[in-house]
């Protein structure tokens, strides 16, 4: 075999090594690309709420501490820049005896702003944080809280979940700043690729 036919088979058995390393560069620059554009959402949230410093009858609760259930939807918008937004939309249960309106069952709306971050093994870091409205007209603003999740290989879905055990906080007009452990699990479905930003 002459030098010229070894060095033809040479570069051609190191053509497939070659695309593999462009194609894993191509998508490592272009993850935040990949899922970028508008996806629906849907959400179970439950968090255990410590009403104890914001209700001054306490001794009329069972317990100071709350089961808080959401149900939330909404639609996020993911930019290629790592940042975002989303609106919402939220059914709220809450457990046990009550002694103040704002606790009761009800529902709320309104926006998160959102930074996230792409992993090498194509999971999904999401840091939120969250402004509304409840059905009994009291603004609210949440603590910053990660969503975590793993992304479909075609990027049309995202399995969205957090089972962190880090305390929260929500903030409500007029009635207090309230402390809990969340977790919450859902879905998030591509409905607009975008392509431009």
């Amino acid at each position: 075999m002459n030098r010229v036919n070894l060095i033809v088979i040479l570069m051609l058995s190191l053509l497939p090594l070659t695309a593999m390393a462009s194609n894993g560069e191509e998508r490592n620059n272009n993850d935040k690309g990949y899922i970028s554009g508008s996806y629906s959402f849907t959400i179970n949230q439950k968090c255990e709420v410590n009403v104890e410093n914001v209700v001054d009858d306490i001794q009329l609760l069972s317990e100071p501490i709350l089961l808080v259930e959401w149900t939330i939807d909404g639609v996020a918008t993911l930019r290629r820049d790592g940042t975002g937004e989303s609106t919402f939309r939220a059914l709220r249960f809450v457990s046990g005896r009550q002694t103040t309106e704002s606790m009761l069952s009800g529902r709320s709306e309104g926006t998160c702003d959102l930074t996230y971050d792409i992993q090498k093994d194509s999971s999904f870091i999401g840091d939120l944080i969250c402004n509304g409205t409840n059905s009994t007209g009291k603004s609210f603003t949440t603590s910053s809280f990660l969503m975590t999740g793993s992304i479909a290989k075609d990027g049309q879905t995202i399995i969205l979940s957090d089972t962190d055990d880090i305390e929260e906080t929500i903030d409500v007009s007029n009635f207090g700043l309230l402390t809990g452990v969340c977790g919450r699990s859902g879905t998030a479905v591509n409905i607009h690729k975008d392509r431009n930003h």
